[in-house]
């Protein structure tokens, strides 16, 4: 439609609109009132000078045959006539055409859901041209590879992550999970440690402070404060756990790999 605008009224309204907006209005205008007259008269512009057409979606449907659609146009060509001669021929075309529709429609919905096999392609291929969106993720590309759904959470915060320096949110939550484990067991925190800390003689790299690793019935729970807590306690090396203060065992475990 934009190959047939007509430059010059459109040049001229244009410029008609620039003078009389200038005319109109100076730097005190409120900008709404200005946005919207502005928007008003532009949109008026386009509609004057720019040919629009309305393409019906009736005879786009996957049912209609090539029959129907030239059934459809000449029934609009006697529509538009309107005279007396046309009026009964309108009539009469119209209501074959609706009973044609019905029974093409009904034929395709029929052929679709019968038990042969082979007209499963033409319902699937109907549900997608009814769907309007897209699910799931779109992919991206990081490196080459490409990822989606499940992995693109991770791949579209890769970038920033790296630049910035920062360490990924599962090392982050294990040593959140190691500094609160430290409160407790030496008591800067209000939480008692009976029947959740029992301690062990099993020694590790000369870390003589286990503790008894709680045995969990279901996977969920191995995700659990203490259950993962332990885990990771009972792996960190004794100058570690046995630093005396908050803020040192803080800053070691800061320079130490978690997973």
């Amino acid at each position: 439609m934009w190959k047939k605008v007509d430059i010059t009224s459109l040049k001229d309204d244009a410029k008609l609109l620039a003078s009389e907006f200038t005319n109109k209005f100076n730097v005190q205008s409120e900008i709404n009132t200005l946005w919207n007259n502005f928007k008003d008269n532009c949109l008026t512009i386009i509609d004057k000078n720019v040919p629009s057409k309305s393409t019906p979606t009736r005879i786009s449907q996957p049912w209609i045959t090539k029959k129907l659609r030239s059934m459809s146009r000449r029934k609009q060509k006697l529509h538009n006539r309107a005279d007396k001669k046309s009026g009964k021929k309108y009539k009469n075309i119209k209501k074959l055409h609706q009973r044609k529709c019905r029974e093409t429609y009904n034929q395709y919905i029929n052929n679709m859901i019968c038990n042969d096999d082979s007209s499963l392609k033409l319902f699937w291929n109907y549900i997608k041209n009814k769907k309007n969106d897209r699910c799931g993720v779109t992919p991206l590309k990081r490196n080459g590879p490409c990822f989606s759904d499940k992995e693109t959470s991770d791949i579209a915060h890769q970038k920033p992550k790296d630049n910035l320096g920062w360490e990924t949110l599962r090392s982050r939550r294990a040593k959140d999970k190691t500094i609160l484990l430290y409160k407790i067991v030496n008591h800067l925190v209000n939480i008692p440690t009976e029947p959740y800390l029992i301690p062990t003689g099993v020694s590790t790299r000369g870390h003589n402070t286990r503790y008894l690793q709680p045995h969990c019935r279901k996977l969920v729970y191995q995700h659990s404060f203490f259950p993962s807590a332990i885990r990771i306690w009972n792996y960190l090396p004794q100058p570690l756990v046995s630093l005396p203060t908050l803020g040192g065992f803080k800053q070691a475990l800061a320079t130490s790999t978690i997973s």
